[in-house]
């Protein structure tokens, strides 16, 4: 039986972040995937060149301008998660703005934004109790977990607005 008890998972979950050393298991999960980062930084690395050559291409003669979004740490309600993470988005957020140095697009930085405002969790998700509910029926209407919320997505696009003007 593969199932995973999605239930036994968070609960798991709610110790490691109360105390790390009781579930060394999530620790074993974090330390497989960093072998796995270098790969991963790469292939986006290389990907990311691509969509923006194809997305100037799709562009064409219409000349629109070309926003681009940091990538925001969704990790909020877990700062051993938010600490794991946050290297690997910084990486990614680094070749988001690198690339916007050539002028083929201007970087909305939410990632910065997120990170200063004064209360996080009430732009992310701030945790993962609807995980369980969202993973056994994706077609309810439960907040998709590590997503912005509406506040989170209003705040984006106000980011939006005030680079615009």
């Amino acid at each position: 039986d593969n199932e995973v008890d999605l239930e036994r998972l968070m609960e798991d979950f709610e110790e490691w972040e109360e105390n790390p050393a009781s579930q060394p298991q999530f620790y074993n999960l974090l330390e497989e995937l960093e072998g796995e980062l270098e790969t991963v930084q790469t292939d986006f690395f290389g990907n990311w060149s691509k969509i923006i050559t194809e997305t100037k291409k799709l562009n064409g003669l219409k000349q629109a301008e070309i926003y681009v979004n940091t990538i925001y740490n969704p990790f909020v309600f877990s700062s051993n998660l938010h600490d794991f993470a946050d290297p690997i988005i910084q990486y990614m957020n680094g070749i988001i703005s690198g690339g916007a140095l050539t002028g083929d697009y201007s970087v909305v930085d939410v990632y910065t934004k997120f990170e200063e405002y004064n209360n996080p969790k009430k732009l992310a998700v701030g945790d993962l109790s609807n995980l369980v509910e969202f993973m056994l029926d994706p077609e309810n209407t439960t907040p998709v977990p590590l997503h912005p919320t509406d506040r989170g997505y209003k705040f984006i696009f106000n980011l939006h607005k005030d680079l615009l003007e």
